[in-house]
């Protein structure tokens, strides 16, 4: 027999959602004053705002897709392959895979 849950009305997958959202929203519209040369917020302020690491922001983002840079341009194509996979039901993929294949 399961054990009853303690929070029944607690949503892990929403609360995930409405975090990304809320760190995409300040990123893209940044207060007076905290802004960087691209016009976003700063990732060191978003991340001291947040209570997170600026590595942890940083990584919500780039999975948000509103982040941009040589790494994450690399990382992109990779995350839409896994996505896709994990959709049609492949729960492992293979452990070394050749970047090459995911160049745009």
């Amino acid at each position: 027999m399961a054990r009853p849950k303690k929070k029944p009305e607690y949503d892990s997958d929403q609360v995930a959602q409405q975090i990304m959202e809320a760190v995409t929203d300040a990123y893209l519209n940044p207060p007076q004053g905290t802004e960087d040369d691209t016009g976003h917020m700063q990732l060191k302020q978003l991340a001291e705002e947040f209570s997170m690491t600026p590595l942890k922001v940083r990584k919500l983002l780039v999975v948000n897709d509103k982040l941009n840079g040589s790494t994450t341009l690399d990382i992109q194509p990779y995350r839409r392959y896994v996505v896709e996979k994990a959709a049609a039901g492949f729960s492992r993929l293979p452990p070394r895979i050749n970047f090459a294949l995911f160049a745009p």
